[in-house]
């Protein structure tokens, strides 16, 4: 709470350097802004990561395993200062980097998302649990800042993840999606015709493709999603 707060009232710190970053949508000053880059490459069709080779158009995962979502956006390639600054949203309160991920999403993503027309933007929800023990939901604070720049609706509830299952940096692929089997519930009330799921970070994409699952199941006709990055997980 006390880093939370601290955001509000102090300048932001640039990720690695440390000076004050003047420009209010950058986890970066302008010395070390070459240090951040949009992802690069030729992105697959299904999830957005890069494809090793530029004549496919989906990359090796997506062509060998069915998924549930229907496209997928990934904004950051991930380096360094792009890894620390999701760890610091994530477990270190610092959820003012969560404004200017979906800040640079919304900009960056708009003018695509918006043809798919009316879409409604769905945090991955934490487990209760989870979600109390760290204050919030850093997905949340970033499809808050998405949903308002885009501009478009935000619905925190549509989603509750059921389970609280372990950390998925600390298992295999197969084992994430057989622990993510059943861990969300779709209030079906809520459903929309189009939903955009935000994440920070894209790894197997099975957390993502449950929470899909679960959509479609319930009703809902498209799912996109958005990260702030793809990697090995934090």
């Amino acid at each position: 709470m006390i880093n939370i707060i601290k955001g509000v009232f102090f300048p932001q710190s640039c990720v690695v350097c440390g000076e004050t970053v003047k420009l209010k949508s950058s986890i970066v000053c302008e010395k070390c802004k070459d240090k951040v880059s949009f992802l690069r490459g030729k992105p697959c069709l299904k999830c957005g990561i890069v494809v090793e080779d530029e004549n496919e158009q989906y990359c090796e995962e997506c062509l060998a395993n069915e998924r549930f979502f229907d496209r997928g956006f990934v904004l950051y390639t991930y380096d360094e200062p792009v890894k620390k600054a999701i760890y610091d949203l994530k477990y270190n309160g610092v959820c003012e980097y969560g404004r200017i991920f979906g800040e640079v999403a919304a900009k960056r993503f708009g003018p695509e998302l918006k043809r798919y027309g009316r879409i409604t933007v769905v945090p991955v929800p934490l487990h209760a649990k989870k979600e109390k023990e760290r204050g919030y939901n850093q997905a949340y604070e970033i499809a808050f800042a998405l949903a308002e720049n885009l501009p478009c609706k935000l619905d925190e509830k549509m989603l509750v993840r059921t389970e609280n299952t372990k950390p998925l940096k600390e298992i295999g692929d197969t084992q994430r999606r057989l622990s993510l089997r059943g861990a969300f519930k779709c209030d079906k009330e809520r459903i929309a015709e189009t939903i955009c799921i935000v994440d920070d970070i894209y790894t197997t994409g099975a957390t993502i493709d449950e929470c899909a699952f679960t959509l479609k199941r319930a009703g809902v006709k498209r799912v996109l999603f958005l990260t702030v990055s793809n990697g090995g997980g934090i």
